[in-house]
């Protein structure tokens, strides 16, 4: 029982990190978006390796989530539990692999960080300002899957905003 406890812990708070600080959220985000910008930076995103990990993580937060009044003493949504952060930022990075796998679309690699960044940074918006429907989920919706499913939210409306500044950025240059 006591191992259980301790790898549902160490994958729900995403290797403990979410312990390490008062904002365990942006711990998780910075976490999805240094890997992305590590998977970016070796050449290895890839569309469908981006999926894989939306869903790994998905799944992840849901199941640890699950167990949290077992693991983490009866709270509804802890606030050590990271996971779902990471995969929310997961999926507001979308627009930028779906940018690099146009084969038409070419663009420096400081300008990808760029994107990057602003991913992270409206992420964090929305996951702390919950606009609708991110806030009805939040209150509406309990255990594992309404822990993960409100940041899930926050990262589609992070992909849309992402997508709307990449559009904009290439007309900039046309």
């Amino acid at each position: 029982m006591k191992y259980k406890n301790f790898i549902i812990k160490c994958i729900g708070t995403t290797c403990f990190s979410g312990y390490l600080t008062k904002a365990p959220g942006t711990i998780g985000a910075i976490i999805a978006a240094i890997i992305y910008a590590i998977l970016l930076y070796f050449n290895l995103l890839n569309f469908q390796l981006h999926l894989v990990l939306i869903i790994l993580t998905f799944f992840l937060s849901w199941f640890s989530g699950s167990y949290n009044i077992e693991v983490f003493n009866n709270q509804d949504d802890p606030k050590e539990l990271n996971m779902d952060e990471v995969s929310g930022q997961l999926v507001g990075l979308l627009p930028i692999t779906l940018l690099l796998s146009s084969s038409r679309l070419v663009t420096s690699p400081i300008i990808l960080y760029f994107f990057i960044i602003l991913g992270f940074l409206f992420f964090r918006l929305f996951d702390i300002l919950k606009p609708y429907p991110i806030n009805v989920i939040d209150q509406k919706l309990k255990g594992g899957l309404g822990i993960t499913l409100d940041d899930i939210f926050a990262g589609v409306y992070t992909f849309f905003v992402v997508k709307l500044i990449i559009i904009i950025y290439f007309l900039l240059l046309v």
